[in-house]
Order: structure tokens, then C-alpha cells, then sequence
């Protein structure tokens, strides 16, 4: 303590001034008491995210979505009513409806869960904070419809007071989703827009577009894109009229404006709605649905108070890819994220669902808690999330809910009984989330020097729980603004010789192509690698095209082969090993393997100096990262132009 010496007397004028300083500060501090008294809010505090509640206490939101006792008129996915013993529903466990409350609500405050998520009951008996998806843009037709619509704001204004009126003065309304995976699926909107019939407000913008974009030029336009039967603008207002993509252009850059126009115009047309209808709710936006669009992400800033994200956790590891939420933060300037569905199904379960899709499955339950605690380790330890919401309460009914998915996602089975060692787990973690989160940060940024020696790695065992993952990542990547990297590329090293995992996001509509035949190169999604081991630069590319998927129809699934090149030739590159795990996209997860020989060495040994630059570029070369830098233009020439230096270590 510092030691204390008598001083002059301060003057009246200083006293006053002193008081009324005083007096400001204790207003200021009342007003904020007022306002955190007033309802939820969220924000970082140096760094991490958080909700706080109204009483302005930090809330880590941990929750589960369709917290809910179902109607004994839902069905199965052959309308089979879940009253027959299908699926879970209440009137056939409990005699009355509260009863169920107040056992579903002593079971997660047992279990360490604070939240109700989404579809959830909406009942006080429940008595925990809850947030609801309103469906509003869906409700007001906003997305495939018409969104320039002059009577859009009124419609949208109407159908949010009509939706919030349930919630007047509900104290449990921590915030609310606008909807529920509308996804932006770029080519789709454009070219759904470009059909309507000229008189939708939406097309007329987006020909606006068209226009400022090329200088008003049509000659640079069909540059771009074929143009089918158009001949000039003026043709474009017509119904039914179609632009795809030519191979070598440049087209998806005026796609990806015209998403984020449609995004911006969505998310300020939503806010402006929600809070006329209920001011001071908190908007935590639209549950992207297990992948983004960058363009779309960028639309966010301003007008959502919290980013909503689905995410499918990458393996039975429980790894959560660090660039999905890095990414997220440069592209929404910071907003905090809840990750508004997470889950891991298990083939051996008690409700005999099949899994029938591509979604997280481990073989049974000790591997799902197995997943899922590290998982939600992982959430937490990024300093963006603000709280993560299980998905769901119940396992999927026998045969699938009503539109076929079919999973062992449930806390409990479908006959009411919990996953003891699931429910167990969460009840252990769960109350030591908000220490782990406050101690959140995001990796070290700064530009990998060392690639650390690999441990047993197997490209043909369809899973990525052999690799070390965040020693082995790869950082320092560019990205030209405003746009952010799409994926991680972890690198490893042995003596035979080099192993790489890509995990990453693409959205593709192989059908947005012109043209016939295989699908071209110029438009793959490809990594290019420049390495030198001491022999010379060697120069390697893995292409990524587009296959109708065998195992989910309706989707589609990457083939990868690798390459040498020499110039602009590519030829097969022997000894090079390359594989996609089973994944559709948008989803990419591949690895492969370099051997030694490749790089015109014997082997690769501790401390030897390792010349490394690679280049990712995504379908019709939409975007590109570039390690170690400097950001190129996606549209620019191949590979990689620099070089960074890594050692080998142990």
C-alpha cells in the first residue's frame, strides 16, 4: 500500500465537481442494472463469449432442443400415430401432461442443462430459459418467394407480432431463431430468382445486378456464362430464362453478391420485424445448417445479436474443426455463436433406429459418450460460443419421424429410459462448462515453423481419430478479404513419408455447370502443393470432382486423384495416396499420403528443413486460401508463388 501524505484541502468548485462525477457514475451503474433487469443480452467479455441473464450473471447456454412430450397424432414416416408405441409420446408413460413436466424438469437440472432449445414445450412447469424458432421468414414468405416485394416488411411485421404474441412478458424468452436451416444455397437462389416472371422485385434487382456488375455490357456477361437463348438484358426479364456458368469464368463472383444482397435484405427485414413485435428480443438468427456461405455470413453483421450454427461434429473423436468458428468470427466481426444443434448416434441403441444418413454414428454407447464428452469440451473451449444445445431429448421413433430421418439421438429412448451413461456424463460435465469457457481461446495465429512426427496413420480405415489433430494443423493461412478461410489442412510427417488431412465446406450444383461430359478441371475443387525436401521443388495437385452419391441419393460425393505437375501438365503422380471419408457435401474430409520417393529423397528424418506452400481453391474457384501468403485471387494463375520453411520434429 502505498504510503499516505497529508495534502491541501480540495476547493469547493473540485468537491462539487467530484460529486456530481459521483452521482453520474451511480446513474450510470442503475441504468445498466436496469437495462441487464430489462431482459437477456450477450456479448464477449475479453474475448469470450457469453449470455447473461437479466439479472446480468454470465449464462452459458446449455441446452436441449425438442424438450417436448409430442401429440399422440404425430406420426412416423409411415404415418404410423406415435399413440400406437412408435415413438415416445407422454399420454403413454404419464396419466397427465404435468406430470411429465415435472419429471422432464427434474431430469435436466439433474443432468446439468439450463436451456430449452428449440421445438421445445412451451410450458412455464418447465422453468428454464427457452428459444424458440419462430419460422418467421418461412411464415412471411420471404426466401423463395420474393424478398424485394414492396409489401415484404408489412408481411414479415405481421407474421413476427402473430408469432411473439404467445411470449408477452414470458421472463424465460432468452432469445428467438428466425428460422431453421434455410440455408443460402447460392447457385439455387440465383438462378430460381433469374426463372420468375419479370414482375417479382427480387429478379428485377438481381438483373440489376447483372447489369452494374458488367459495365452494362452483354459481351462480358456471356464471357461468364452461357446464356442459352438470351440475347441481351432485356431477355433476361423473361420467365424461365437461365445463366450457367461457363468453365473458365468468373460468374460465382456476381453469384456470391447476390447471396449476400439476399442475406442482408433477409436478416434487417427479420430484426426490424422482431423487435417492432417485442422489443429488446435477442435475434440469434437462422440455425445455418451444418455448413455456411461466406457470403451469407458476412450479412450478419449488425442485424442478429448471436450466430446460430447446426454442427456435425467431425468423428467419433469428438474433433470440432477450429477454422468452421475462426471463420465465423472474421466474417461476423466478432458476434458471439450458439451452436444450435449438436448429436452423436450410436448403431447399438435401445429404440432400433437404423441412422440412416450421413450424421455422426459410433458403434455404440460408450464410444457416443466417448464422442460427445470431447466434443463438448471442444465447444467450449472456443471463446465465440456462447452455450451449445444437445439434439434432443428423445431418440427418433422406431422407422423414422415423419420425414424419414431415423436416428439414437435422444438423451432418452424412445420408451422414456435415460442413456445413463450419456445423461451421466452431461450431469458431471455440465457444471464445469463455465470455467473451462472462461478460459476459451482460439490457437495460437501465428504461422506453423515445425511439422510434428506422425503416429500410426491409416488412409484406408475411414476415420480420422488416428490423428493428433491440433499439433499437426496448419496455421497461418491468407484469404483476400472480406472473405475468411473455408477449411483446415493438417500436415504430418514420417520417414516413408509425408501424410494430409483436409477437412473443409463447399457447397456445389454440378448442374449450375455448362456444358456436357466429365466434369472439367478448371472448375474442381483442388489443393496444389509446392514441396521441397532438399531435392528440388517438387509440385503435386489433388482434384476433388463431383459423383452422384451411391450411399444418399440426392446428394453428391467427391472422387480425389492426385497429380504431379510440371508447368501447366498434370500426370498421375505414382506412389501418391489419396482418400475421401465417407461424406457428401458440402462436407470435404480427405487424406492422403506423399511418399519420400515423391519428393526425390530416400526418406524424411528429424530436423531436416522442409520448403512448403499450398494453394486450396473450392469449386468454380469461388474462393482460395493460400499457405503461407500472400491472399491471391481465386481467379488467378495455379499454385502456390511462396514458400514457407518447416523443420521436422519429433
Amino acid at each position: 500500500m502505498a504510503e499516505s501524505r497529508p495534502g491541501p484541502h480540495p476547493r469547493p468548485l473540485v468537491c462539487a465537481l467530484l460529486l456530481c462525477a459521483a452521482l453520474a457514475l451511480l446513474a450510470a451503474a442503475a441504468n445498466a442494472a436496469q437495462a441487464r433487469s430489462d431482459g437477456w443480452s450477450v456479448g464477449r467479455e475479453a474475448g469470450v463469449a457469453w449470455f447473461h441473464t437479466p439479472q446480468g450473471a454470465r449464462f452459458f447456454s446449455k441446452g436441449v432442443n425438442i424438450v417436448n412430450g409430442f401429440k399422440p397424432t404425430d406420426t412416423t414416416s409411415d404415418g404410423t400415430p406415435l399413440s400406437k408405441g412408435s415413438g415416445f409420446w407422454w399420454g403413454g408413460r404419464y396419466p397427465a401432461l404435468p406430470l411429465w413436466r415435472e419429471q422432464t424438469a427434474r431430469r435436466l437440472s439433474a443432468w446439468g442443462f439450463n436451456t430449452r432449445g428449440g421445438w421445445s414445450d412451451l410450458s412455464p412447469e418447465l422453468g428454464l430459459p427457452q428459444t424458440p424458432d419462430l419460422e418467421l421468414g418461412r411464415t412471411a414468405q420471404l426466401h423463395w418467394f420474393d424478398l424485394f416485394a414492396p409489401d415484404a416488411p408489412q408481411r414479415v411485421r405481421k407474421a413476427a407480432g402473430e408469432l411473439l404474441a404467445p411470449y408477452a412478458g414470458d421472463a424465460s424468452l432468452l432469445g428467438v431463431f428466425t428460422d431453421n436451416e434455410a440455408g443460402w444455397w447460392s447457385s439455387q437462389l440465383f438462378r430460381w430468382y433469374l426463372s420468375r416472371p419479370q414482375d417479382n422485385h427480387t429478379k428485377q434487382r438481381l438483373i440489376a445486378l447483372l447489369r452494374a456488375s458488367y459495365g452494362g455490357s452483354w459481351r462480358r456477361l456471356a464471357r461468364d456464362f452461357d446464356t442459352g437463348g438470351a440475347r441481351c438484358f432485356a431477355d433476361l426479364k423473361q420467365a424461365g430464362v437461365s445463366l450457367r456458368l461457363r468453365p473458365g469464368g468468373r460468374g460465382i463472383a456476381v453469384v456470391g453478391q447476390f447471396t449476400r444482397l439476399l442475406a442482408g435484405t433477409y436478416y434487417r427485414l427479420v430484426r426490424e420485424a422482431v423487435q417492432n413485435a417485442r422489443p429488446g428480443t435477442l435475434l440469434l438468427g437462422d440455425r445455418l445448417p451444418l455448413y455456411f456461405n461466406q457470403d451469407a455470413a458476412l450479412a450478419l453483421r449488425g442485424q442478429v445479436d448471436a450466430v446460430s450454427t447446426n454442427y456435425n461434429v467431425d468423428g467419433g473423436d469428438g474433433w470440432v474443426a477450429p477454422w468452421y468458428f475462426e471463420s465465423l468470427d472474421t466474417l461476423t466481426g466478432g458476434l458471439p455463436v450458439l451452436v444450435s444443434e449438436w448429436f452423436c448416434a450410436a448403431t447399438q441403441n435401445r429404440s432400433g433406429n437404423r441412422n440412416n444418413g450421413h450424421l455422426l454414428t459410433v458403434p455404440g454407447q460408450a464410444d457416443r459418450v466417448r464422442a460427445a464428452e470431447a466434443a463438448l469440451r471442444n465447444f467450449a473451449a472456443l471463446p465465440n460460443i456462447a452455450g451449445t444445445h444437445w439434439f434432443q431429448l428423445y431418440d427418433e421413433p422406431q422407422g423414422g419421424r415423419a420425414d424419414g430421418e431415423d436416428y439414437n439421438f435422444g438423451l432418452l429412448d424412445r420408451f422414456d429410459a435415460p442413456y445413463e451413461e450419456l445423461t451421466a456424463m452431461f450431469a458431471r460435465l455440465n457444471p464445469g462448462l463455465d470455467a473451462l469457457h472462461a478460459a476459451a481461446r482460439f490457437d495460437d495465429p501465428a504461422p506453423t515453423q515445425t511439422v510434428r512426427r506422425a503416429g500410426a496413420l491409416r488412409l484406408d480405415d475411414a476415420s480420422l481419430e488416428d490423428w493428433d489433430k491440433r499439433p499437426t494443423r496448419l496455421r497461418g493461412w491468407a484469404v483476400r478479404a472480406p472473405y475468411a478461410p473455408f477449411g483446415d489442412v493438417h500436415l504430418a510427417w514420417a520417414p516413408e513419408g509425408l501424410y494430409l488431412l483436409h477437412l473443409a465446406q463447399n457447397h456445389l450444383e454440378p448442374s449450375f455447370l455448362a456444358g456436357a461430359g466429365a466434369f472439367p478441371a478448371s472448375e474442381a475443387y483442388r489443393l496444389d502443393l509446392l514441396l521441397n525436401a532438399g531435392a528440388g521443388d517438387k509440385r503435386f495437385r489433388i482434384a476433388l470432382s463431383p459423383v452422384p452419391s451411391q450411399r444418399w441419393p440426392g446428394v453428391w460425393e467427391i472422387v480425389p486423384a492426385a497429380y504431379s505437375r510440371a508447368g501447366k501438365a498434370c500426370v498421375a503422380a505414382p506412389g501418391v495416396v489419396v482418400a475421401q471419408l465417407p461424406k457428401p457435401l458440402p462436407h470435404i474430409a480427405l487424406e492422403a499420403f506423399i511418399p519420400a520417393a515423391a519428393l526425390g529423397v530416400d526418406s524424411l528424418r528429424p530436423g531436416q528443413t522442409l520448403r512448403l506452400g499450398i494453394d486450396v481453391r473450392g469449386f468454380f474457384r469461388e474462393h482460395r486460401m493460400s499457405f503461407p501468403g500472400p491472399a491471391r485471387d481465386p481467379f488467378g494463375p495455379d499454385g502456390p508463388t511462396a514458400t514457407a520453411r518447416l523443420s521436422l520434429e519429433e
